[in-house]
């Protein structure tokens, strides 16, 4: 039985830890930058995403991967973060401070990557160990448990998809937005969730040793219960873009983009864009969505339609949301 004296998730961390600084893993290592900015990120855009990235459970799952990827998003919103929760007086951050606070970003990204993705999930693991309560308040509001207060409901579900995603070959879960981890490292997150939720349970039935029940069972749809996309990936990926400038759905690069193709992949069975039974549709949708930097103008994105002349546009009249 587990003892609340001796009960420490810091065991997962070092594991993570010694993965990540093993030099022979440097080559799937990799940080990117994103797109310049000249002003700083919104206190209700950094309060927005720290809550949903650090402060919520993560459910999001994606296709297995190797590679480890931190996007500078990562860095800025965990910075810009601690200054907007430490207002002055007048409950504002000065100029200087955020000028400050650009300065230190800049420096901490220009660093190592493994110190980055290290120091992000230590912030994660700290909200893990000391605001787990919080975290759970805040999963109530993601959409499939929106309306049950029940807080052992919640945790069930979460345990259960945990343990399918565990058990999976082939899925991994999304831990943070803005960081793309190996699916090595992800299970081992998933096991210090699995072990914090069963320890809480615990907790609310006193004498029990509680062990959370196997089961294969997701919280979220197969492919038979998607709605199935008839046109080709790279039509889908137009839309999404189009969908995205017009303002008809968030700003994918204000975001992960890897998320938004999970989501995307949630919702919609496009598994019959596939080239080959052995390449994955959503990590398809993902490379495309990427685009690339305008080497002449880096504010802009190229995307395959702008090298492609053949491509006939479907979704380009599109009208702008005046909401």
């Amino acid at each position: 039985m587990k003892n609340i004296d001796t009960f420490s998730i810091r065991n997962y961390e070092e594991e993570i830890r010694n993965i990540l600084f093993d030099d022979s893993r440097d080559k799937y290592i990799e940080k990117v930058d994103g797109f310049k900015r000249d002003n700083h990120l919104s206190k209700e855009y950094v309060l927005e995403h720290y809550k949903e990235a650090f402060l919520t459970f993560p459910t999001y799952t994606s296709t297995s991967k190797n590679e480890i990827i931190v996007w500078k998003r990562l860095v800025e919103i965990i910075h810009y973060y601690d200054e907007y929760i430490h207002l002055d007086e007048e409950g504002k951050v000065s100029m200087t401070t955020l000028e400050k606070t650009k300065g230190i970003i800049e420096s901490e990204f220009d660093g190592c990557p493994k110190w980055i993705i290290a120091d992000s999930l230590e912030v994660f693991f700290q909200n893990l160990n000391y605001r787990v309560a919080e975290m759970l308040n805040n999963s109530k509001e993601i959409p499939i448990f929106q309306g049950i207060e029940d807080e052992e409901v919640i945790i069930n579900n979460l345990l259960n998809h945990y343990n399918y995603i565990l058990n999976s070959k082939t899925h991994q879960l999304e831990i943070l937005s803005s960081l793309q981890l190996s699916k090595e490292i992800s299970d081992i997150i998933v096991r210090a969730l699995i072990s914090v939720l069963e320890f809480r349970m615990m907790i609310r039935h006193p004498g029990n040793d509680y062990q959370s029940n196997k089961q294969n069972t997701l919280i979220f749809p197969p492919n038979e219960e998607k709605i199935e996309w008839l046109g080709t990936q790279q039509e889908l990926c137009e839309l999404i873009i189009s969908l995205s400038e017009k303002g008809w759905i968030e700003n994918i690069e204000r975001g992960n983009i890897s998320k938004t193709a999970s989501k995307f992949g949630a919702l919609l069975d496009f598994s019959k864009t596939k080239k080959s039974s052995k390449s994955n549709e959503i990590n398809s949708l993902y490379q495309i969505l990427k685009g690339e930097v305008d080497p002449d103008n880096k504010t802009k994105k190229w995307y395959f339609y702008d090298r492609n002349s053949n491509y006939q546009k479907k979704f380009d009249k599109i009208s702008r949301c005046n909401g």
